[in-house]
């Protein structure tokens, strides 16, 4: 079986993080993603619309609802939302969340690629 190339969409001015049950827990029934965005670049009022493609993306590809918050730059710094929550960065996550799903341990079957 070859490997699969999965491509997860995420906005050049973002960084994007995965946080709550899905981390803890191997029946999650949502995917909890935070995106902070440099607001110079990507106006608050379109930021949910610059991040539908990477939200059907991972919705797509784990088979789970995505809850998307999206705070700026200044606004993640302000309450300190990746620090309290124990959010970690989206690759770091899905290649986690890949090898736990695999059972084995060992490389997961899939490549997350990620284009910006």
């Amino acid at each position: 079986m070859g490997t699969r190339f999965t491509t997860i969409r995420i906005p050049s001015s973002s960084e994007v993080y995965v946080f709550g049950s899905v981390l803890h827990s191997a029946t999650a029934n949502d995917l909890d993603i935070v995106a902070i965005y440099d607001d110079s670049r990507c106006l608050p009022s379109e930021a949910y619309q610059r991040h539908a493609e990477m939200v059907s993306d991972l919705k797509q590809t784990s088979g789970l609802p995505v809850h998307l918050t999206l705070l700026t730059n200044s606004e993640e710094r302000g309450v300190g939302f990746i620090k309290r929550t124990g959010a970690i960065p989206i690759v770091q996550a899905l290649s986690e969340l890949t090898l736990r799903s695999s059972g084995t341990g060992e490389k997961p079957p899939a490549h997350v690629e990620l284009r910006l």
